[in-house]
């Protein structure tokens, strides 16, 4: 997480409650503890911080800690089973291409399979956290067929 700093009317650094500076230097922005910044500054050393942004930063720190280890206890599971099921029929496909035609599956069978993987695909990259983005998940379940 990136987080932005800037200084209020008596220089203290601050929390501020935007991803990115605006352009314009006469625009005032709003910190997390809600006092009004005047510029933007470089991260502080730590402790220079207001009391109230120090304890906002800490709970952000304590709650990003506590999603890790709710991803990694809850979520990890769920997708190393969909990455091996991809990867199993994956597999599947790949060694029915090399199956004479007689023994082959048929291209209604195929067309299923692969509509199966593509959902799959949806769904790991949903449990990844990155809705829509199918090469998040691509690049999970290689990493996961050859670990």
């Amino acid at each position: 997480m990136t987080l932005l700093y800037g200084a209020s009317v008596s220089g203290k650094p601050h929390l501020v409650t935007v991803t990115v500076w605006p352009a314009d230097p006469e625009q005032l922005v709003l910190t997390r503890c809600g006092r009004l910044s005047l510029r933007e500054i470089p991260e502080p050393a730590p402790g220079h911080l207001c009391g109230s942004c120090q304890r906002l930063r800490a709970c952000d720190q304590h709650q990003e800690a506590a999603a890790r280890r709710h991803h990694q206890r809850h979520l990890e599971p769920v997708c190393r089973r969909i990455a091996d099921e991809i990867n199993r029929l994956r597999a599947g496909l790949l060694a029915d291409i090399a199956l004479p035609a007689h023994l082959a599956m048929t291209p209604a069978r195929r067309s299923e399979q692969s509509a199966i993987v593509t959902g799959l695909l949806a769904a790991l990259s949903i449990a990844l956290g990155t809705p829509g983005n199918d090469d998040s998940a691509e690049l999970y379940a290689q990493q996961h067929a050859s670990s």
